[in-house]
């Protein structure tokens, strides 16, 4: 059993050594897309992302927590300027215009933060945004609502 434990470590060893220097260098990278080209964004892919954020926004706002509300708000918005930047129309609908219609009603949550009464219609506004764009953009079958749980169950929004 010891010599074949032996063997195995010394082949393990011998495949963890640096090639000798005569094998062929490593191929150059791939070419960089051409300047000006389209970069692809998935919006379906943003878009989930960007509900993620609006969880976490309602779970930090009605608790309260104005530090981490300002900070999911902040990392929506780098979100939403992606997307305006490269993909700002969906279906023939001016996708960034509206979300920036959204973006300036984000204030109003954090004014509203720990306060459900005043919290909850002004994160219901946003929602409605979503998805009267969501209808416009011939996506109407997605609808964003309140969520009911945090989808992270490690993360404190208190």
């Amino acid at each position: 059993m010891k010599p074949l434990l032996l063997a195995l470590s010394l082949v393990a060893l011998a495949s963890c050594t640096p090639a000798p220097a005569s094998q062929d260098p490593a191929p150059a990278p791939a070419a960089a897309e051409p300047a000006g080209a389209a970069e692809k964004v998935e919006l379906a892919e943003v878009m989930d992302a960007l509900a993620g954020r609006m969880a976490n926004i309602w779970f930090a706002g009605t608790a309260g927590n104005a530090p981490l509300l300002k900070y999911e708000i902040h990392e929506l918005e780098e979100a939403v300027e992606d997307v305006s930047r490269v993909r700002p129309t969906e279906h023939g609908v001016p996708v960034a215009d509206r979300l920036e219609a959204a973006l300036a009603m984000l204030p109003a949550l954090t004014e509203a933060a720990g306060d459900e009464a005043a919290f909850a219609p002004a994160y219901d506004a946003v929602v409605d945004a979503c998805n009267t764009c969501h209808v416009d953009t011939e996506h109407g079958y997605i609808k964003v609502i309140r969520p009911t749980a945090p989808a992270q169950s490690n993360r404190s929004f208190e």
